[in-house]
C-alpha cells in the first residue's frame, strides 16, 4: 500500500523523465505555500536507493525557493506502479488539468518515447485524445524543440505558439536559428515571426543563401542599429525589405493586375486575389455580397471578362499586357 511520509525535497530525483511543467508562474503557489502551508502531497516512486518524483515539481519548485528542505509525499513501491505508470498518470494529469504548452508536449513526447512508446502509440493514446492531432511524421520533429536556446523556447511558449510556426525555426540550422534570435529582442507577434521565416527559408532555398548573407543583402543590421527607429517600427521595416527581396516583380505585378481587371470590367464587388503573390497563376476568387448586390449583374460580368482574349493575359505573368 502506497504511504504518507515526510521526504528531503534534494534528495527527490527523476526530474529529466518526469518533469512536464515548462516557464509556469509559482506566485500564486507561493502565496498559497506561505500562507496555508502544503495542502496536497507530492507524488513519489521509491525504489532501491533513490525516490523519484513523479508528481509535484511545481510545487517542489516553489518549496525549494521558500527555502523548505522538507515535504510530505504519497510513496509507491516499483511493485504497486511502474515507472512508465506513474509518467502516464501524471501526463494526464498535467493535460487535463491546466492544458501542455508546446514545450510541455515536446517534454512528454520525449518521455514517451524513452519508456518505450511509439510515435504512432503516443499519437493515438496519448495525443489524440487530447485534440492534438499531428501526423506521426511531425510528431517526431517535436521534441527538436527541446533543443532550442531558452529564449525561443520562452518566445514559443510566451505566444502560445502552434506547431506549424514552431515548425519553421526547426527548417533552420543551429547556427542559423542564433542569428534569427535577433528578432526576438523585438517581440514579432507568431504572425510576423511566421513571415520572417517563411520568406527567409524561400530566399534560402531561391537563391542557395545564407540566413547571414540573406540579413546582409537587406541591410538588417542598419536597421537594428537605428536608434530613431522604435522596436515595431523596426519590425516593419525588416518584413518590408524581406518581402521586396522575396517578392521583387510583386509591385508591378499588382499594378498590372489591377490594369487588367479594369479592362475587363470585373466589378469592385468581385476579387481576384494571387494565392500566393504572383508566384503561380493562381487566384482566390471572392464575391461581397450585401442585400443589395445585383449578384446576377456581378456573375454575368465575370462570365463576360472569363470569355474575353484578356483574360488569358492575368495567367501570363511574364506577357505585357496589349
Amino acid at each position: 500500500m502506497p504511504e504518507l511520509k515526510e521526504v528531503a525535497l534534494k534528495e527527490l530525483t527523476g526530474e529529466g523523465i518526469y518533469r512536464l511543467s515548462y516557464f509556469r508562474p509559482l506566485d500564486a503557489l507561493k502565496i498559497s505555500l506561505k500562507k496555508f502551508g502544503q495542502t496536497s502531497p507530492l507524488f513519489v516512486l521509491a525504489q532501491k536507493n533513490k525516490q523519484i518524483l513523479f508528481s509535484g515539481y511545481l510545487r517542489k519548485q516553489a518549496m525549494e525557493e521558500l527555502g523548505w528542505s522538507k515535504a510530505w509525499a504519497i510513496l509507491w513501491k516499483e511493485s504497486e506502479l511502474g515507472p512508465k505508470q506513474a509518467f502516464c498518470r501524471t501526463f494526464f494529469e498535467n493535460a487535463l488539468g491546466r492544458g501542455l504548452n508546446l514545450i510541455e508536449q515536446a517534454k512528454a513526447i520525449k518521455s514517451l518515447f524513452y519508456f518505450g512508446t511509439s510515435f504512432g502509440e503516443i499519437l493515438k493514446d496519448f495525443f489524440r485524445p487530447l485534440g492534438l492531432n499531428l501526423p506521426v511524421s511531425e510528431l517526431e520533429r517535436v521534441p527538436a524543440l527541446l533543443e532550442l536556446g531558452e529564449d525561443w523556447q520562452r518566445y514559443l511558449v510566451e505566444k502560445k505558439s502552434d506547431w506549424k510556426t514552431a515548425s519553421l525555426i526547426l527548417d533552420f540550422s543551429s547556427s542559423e536559428q542564433n542569428d534569427l534570435r535577433i528578432f526576438l529582442e523585438l517581440n514579432p507577434t507568431l504572425s510576423q515571426l511566421r513571415n520572417i521565416l517563411r520568406w527567409l527559408g524561400e530566399i534560402k532555398r531561391r537563391d542557395a543563401s545564407g540566413v547571414g548573407e540573406i540579413l546582409s543583402r537587406i541591410k538588417a543590421k542598419e536597421v537594428f542599429e537605428d536608434k530613431k527607429l522604435a522596436g515595431k517600427e523596426k519590425l516593419e521595416q525588416i518584413l518590408k525589405r524581406l518581402y521586396q527581396l522575396r517578392y521583387p516583380d510583386y509591385t508591378r505585378l499588382l499594378s498590372r493586375h489591377n490594369e487588367l481587371c479594369s479592362r475587363l470590367k470585373i466589378p469592385p464587388q468581385v476579387k481576384l486575389e494571387p494565392s500566393d503573390y504572383f508566384e503561380t497563376p493562381e487566384y482566390e476568387l471572392s464575391i461581397k455580397i450585401t442585400p443589395a448586390s445585383p449578384i446576377k449583374q456581378n456573375l454575368e460580368s465575370l462570365l463576360k471578362a472569363v470569355e474575353h482574349p484578356l483574360w488569358k493575359k492575368l495567367f501570363e505573368f511574364n506577357d505585357d499586357e496589349d
